[in-house]
């Protein structure tokens, strides 16, 4: 089945963890209403389109795991200039192209960024090095 838009209305969710469980079609936009998320994990099922850009309104985010999918299309900007608590990302076996996001050098807590058979491409800007002790 699909990734239920009616997630959408749990806007006092924290934890939302949907992985291994054969989900299809793409990701809500309306994920994005769910403001209180810290733990956002859709891995390893079949989603496909776009991550939406929509995923930047979850400013309390910490994890976002969304490896092992089918997702298509860039990284959003959103993502990385908005998600100021991230602390660990996984896009991981995804279909995602485009330039690597030089945004995500600013994402002060970031300790885990994993985008291994992706297709994402250009350099890793040097400024993600200001944050390594």
């Amino acid at each position: 089945g699909a990734v239920p838009s009616e997630l959408g209305q749990l806007t006092h969710l924290t934890s939302l963890r949907l992985s291994n469980n054969k989900l299809t079609k793409s990701i809500p936009t309306n994920i994005g209403q769910t403001m209180a998320l810290t733990v956002l994990d859709i891995s390893a099922n079949s989603i496909t389109g776009s991550i939406p850009s929509e995923i930047g309104f979850l400013t309390n985010l910490e994890s976002l795991y969304l490896n092992d999918n089918s997702l298509t299309s860039t990284i959003p900007i959103q993502m990385t200039r908005e998600l100021k608590n991230l602390s660990k990302i996984n896009l991981n076996n995804n279909q995602l192209s485009g330039a690597f996001p030089s945004e995500i050098a600013f994402i002060a807590p970031l300790q885990v960024f994993m985008i291994s058979k992706t297709s994402i491409t250009g350099y890793i800007p040097n400024e993600i090095c200001d944050y390594i002790l």
